[in-house]
């Protein structure tokens, strides 16, 4: 599987294609477009988007971790440091030296 084929396969499911459209536009043939929907279950894997300004920092993932570990509710962690300050306020990516 080249991960550029398999990422324009699943950008044409995403815009609304039929499997046969998007295997084409990929090009690859129908029947592996179709392997490749029923080996994912019908849902674009994660790997390999662009998950950028989508992830948190490893301090707000320890945050959460604590707050599971004393048995906070998910509302009682949102209410944390982190929570309600936007997206500017937050970071990035974990991965950003920055985040």
């Amino acid at each position: 599987m080249v991960p550029e084929v398999y990422q324009v396969f699943w950008a044409g499911m995403a815009d609304g294609e039929f499997i046969t459209d998007a295997a084409a536009a990929a090009g690859t043939y129908p029947k592996q477009g179709a392997r490749w929907l029923s080996e994912a279950g019908g849902v674009r894997p994660r790997r390999g988007r662009d998950l950028k300004g989508r992830c948190l920092t490893f301090a707000q993932r320890e945050e959460i971790a604590l707050g599971r570990a004393r048995g906070e509710s998910i509302r009682q962690r949102s209410r944390g440091s982190w929570a309600g300050r936007g997206r500017r306020g937050r970071g990035s990516c974990a991965a950003t030296p920055t985040g």
